[in-house]
């Protein structure tokens, strides 16, 4: 009992350190340097560009120091900043646990089954670093990957029996939460033997034969709306409904090209393909985590939200 004391003590510290700033600052402030630009903040919480700007302002004045500083590309964190993000994350996390008023939830001798629902795209890239991370911290908890999307995705997770859903962006749903994790651009693959070996222009696509995914629950893919704004159409020979299968016919089939998020390209790294820039950029690929509003004080939820947001992180990081 007396070790459990001396713990909860020192989780408090935690919070007592910045017990005069707003919680809501602070999460401000954490989604500024996981994403290193006031407007993905501002996309990523919800809220304007101006909201998030006051808040970084209230923060400068609290802690006395810049925090953030713009660059070419959106702001870079101080030294000072960077000295207390890791303070400030367990600090929003122990709060988050503290106001749900449930217990902790302890990885390291949890046996609990982790429900997650993601794509093929998930499966490839995520869930072999997800189970790398898990067997170092939650050892004993095993993870099923559900296909369920649409109304039953929001059923299972109303009903608890998803835990977190991994996906683009989605439309508003009833009481489901969603937070964006990763941003990525797209590029083209093609075999090694493939005679393209330059960059390539948005027109440029509508001349080559393609290999698309398109999986069976979507009517059309938004790749193929963006590309018909520009002018483009391309002349798919291969139609798949899952992306397991585009190495090896590209592979396979040196003429063929596919349009791939650069996060799965990289996956594919074994398969001996060529990756061409686009030289116009595309619309980027976003994922977002998606959680019922039951589960969000839930300490098991947080910890789960925390681990996958940690691992897209790195993962954005390269």
């Amino acid at each position: 009992m007396r070790n459990r004391s001396a713990r909860i003590r020192i989780d408090l510290k935690w919070l007592m350190r910045y017990r005069e700033v707003d919680l809501n600052l602070l999460v401000v402030f954490n989604e500024l340097i996981d994403n290193g630009s006031v407007l993905k903040a501002s996309r990523s919480l919800g809220v304007t560009q101006g909201a998030v700007s006051q808040s970084l302002a209230k923060l400068r004045k609290h802690f006395d120091d810049e925090l953030f500083i713009k660059t070419n590309t959106g702001v870079a964190p101080t030294s000072f900043a960077i000295s207390i993000a890791e303070d400030v994350r367990q600090s929003i996390a122990f709060a988050e646990a503290a106001l749900g008023g449930r217990g902790r939830f302890d990885p390291a001798i949890s046996a609990r089954d982790i429900r997650l629902c993601m794509g093929d795209m998930g499966e490839i890239r995520i869930l072999p670093r997800l189970l790398s991370v898990l067997r170092k911290v939650a050892p004993r908890c095993r993870i099923f990957v559900l296909d369920l999307w649409g109304e039953e995705l929001k059923q299972g997770l109303e009903r608890g029996e998803v835990d977190l859903a991994i996906s683009g962006r989605g439309a508003p749903i009833g009481d489901v939460f969603q937070q964006k994790l990763y941003e990525t651009d797209y590029l083209v693959l093609t075999s090694k033997a493939s005679s393209l070996n330059h960059d390539l222009s948005i027109a440029d696509l509508s001349g080559l034969r393609h290999v698309a995914v398109s999986p069976g629950r979507l009517e059309h893919l938004y790749l193929d709306d963006v590309l018909a704004q520009a002018g483009v159409r391309r002349n798919v020979v291969v139609r798949t409904a899952n992306w397991v299968s585009v190495p090896h016919v590209l592979r396979s089939q040196p003429d063929l090209v596919s349009i791939v998020p650069k996060f799965l390209a990289l996956a594919y790294k074994d398969f001996d393909l060529k990756s061409l820039k686009l030289t116009e950029a595309l619309p980027s690929v976003e994922v977002f985590q998606f959680w019922h509003r039951r589960a969000t004080s839930d300490p098991y939820n947080i910890w789960l939200r925390g681990q996958i947001r940690e691992l897209f992180t790195r993962e954005q990081r390269g």
